[in-house]
């Protein structure tokens, strides 16, 4: 928790600029489920894995010391949405949040990854096997990776490409628990000397069991009560006129 706070604090300095002004909002059924193969630590295919859409970015460029960062929000147009990754035991070592992002430039970065709306409980440390309860945010930073024309960020390494979310030995591992979130949040810091330019990215939810589950607005539920409550009064009146 201390490595974790640390982190937090230090990234909280760096300056946050080409930040994009608006998130990016998108209803959940827009994207697919996938199948990852099983590769390097994997014994089992990921299935069910959740891939969102590509998003195109206007070829947004990080200079150093700069960050590029973007809020991904789940919104079906009637009332938030969630995932929920859920572990059923059959041999996935972590499950999370792997996100691809493509661009030009090489330089080395860090990244941060952000849960928000979050609830559930997840492995913070899996060396410690300590079990975390966060009903907002779940936070956690990367070490510095290379940004070659794109990042695969989450990955265990490039020996497990498919094996997701581990930062500086905090990965998130539901250990035959769920976790369910609303929001994403990724920053990107260019901490090399070298400008980098983002073109788009996506992002895959991992787990043995991936869910979207929507929330429907207080104004859309009032609606829909007031539609079953017309359906109700017209049946009443059509039994009383019978």
């Amino acid at each position: 928790m201390k490595r974790v706070t640390l982190m937090l604090c230090l990234a909280a300095l760096w300056p946050i600029s080409n930040s994009l002004a608006a998130p990016i909002v998108f209803d959940l059924n827009d994207g697919t489920f996938v199948t990852l193969p099983a590769v390097g630590s994997q014994s089992v295919d990921y299935t069910g894995v959740y891939q969102s859409p590509t998003f195109d970015i206007d070829d947004v460029t990080i200079g150093a010391a700069e960050t590029f960062s973007i809020d991904f929000e789940f919104n079906s147009g009637v009332g938030n949405q969630f995932i929920r990754l859920t572990d059923l035991g059959n041999g996935l070592p972590n499950e999370g949040v792997i996100f691809d992002v493509q661009g030009t430039g090489s330089s080395q970065v860090n990244p941060i990854v952000r849960l928000t709306g979050a609830s559930g409980s997840y492995r913070q440390d899996t060396s410690t096997n300590i079990q975390v309860n966060d009903e907002t945010v779940l936070s956690y930073a990367g070490a510095s990776e290379l940004f070659d024309d794109g990042i695969r960020i989450g990955e265990f390494n490039d020996s497990f490409p498919n094996d997701p979310a581990r930062f500086l030995n905090v990965a998130l591992d539901v250990t035959q628990f769920s976790i369910l979130f609303r929001d994403l949040h990724l920053e990107v810091f260019n901490g090399g000397a070298n400008p980098i330019t983002v073109t788009s990215l996506r992002f895959q939810a991992i787990a043995n069991e991936v869910e979207i589950v929507s929330v429907p607005e207080p104004a859309s539920l009032a609606l829909i009560g007031l539609g079953l409550a017309c359906i109700g009064y017209g049946r009443r009146k059509r039994v009383n006129t019978g």
